[in-house]
């Protein structure tokens, strides 16, 4: 429920109560009536304060992200956001995790600032590095694509790639060691993984 409505029905309430008062009314009642009235307005107008507030910050924040801002964990790589997990998942719980985090699976637009970020974090990792991206094939349209709606560039794929090795690799991770570096890959294999930051519109 959202704020507005619950300080609606809170002030329902309490003109609810006075209302049910007995008709027969003491000096007191009627001070207490007025208070309530006077408590009513007080809260209508505190709420329309208190929205007003929360579309302000969300504004700034959407303000912040243009000018450069990324949020926590995020780092910015170029105009983008991203993070990259610590730990393993598949792709389908990869892609939740970044959603929980105002995110999705990243859709580079800097697909090489991303791999140079990529290595520069975790250095010469053995074996080398492999990572979900929100990358995927699109069985209704027969083809790869972003999350984003872009399809895949065919000149980013590694030699060999997409083989669909045992008829199952319908994910994309990216290969650290290779270049170019986008690899088709189990949708269950367990991978690290890139977050990219959604700003809220």
């Amino acid at each position: 429920m959202g704020i507005t409505n619950t300080v609606t029905m809170y002030v329902f309430l309490l003109f609810a109560t006075a209302v049910a008062k007995p008709t027969l009314k003491t000096s007191t009642q009627q001070e207490l009536e007025s208070a309530v009235i006077l408590s009513q307005l007080a809260l209508s107008h505190q709420a329309e304060v208190f929205v007003e507030l929360l579309n302000a910050t969300q504004h700034h924040l959407s303000s912040f992200y243009q000018g450069g801002y990324c949020p926590y964990p995020y780092t910015k790589v170029l105009d983008e956001c991203f993070y990259l997990s610590a730990y393993e998942l598949n792709w389908s719980e990869a892609r939740l995790t970044c959603q929980g985090m105002t995110g999705d699976l990243a859709t580079p637009r800097h697909l090489y600032a991303l791999k140079a970020f990529i290595i520069e974090k975790t250095g010469k990792e053995e074996p080398p590095l492999e990572v979900f991206v929100g990358a995927k094939y699109f069985h209704e349209e027969g083809e790869w694509r972003w999350l984003d709606g872009r399809t895949m560039d065919s000149s980013n794929w590694s030699p060999g790639e997409p083989n669909n090795n045992g008829g199952k690799e319908h994910c994309v991770d990216m290969w650290m060691k290779k270049h170019p570096m986008m690899n088709d890959r189990s949708c269950s294999s367990q991978r690290r993984f890139v977050c990219q930051y959604q700003p809220p519109h």
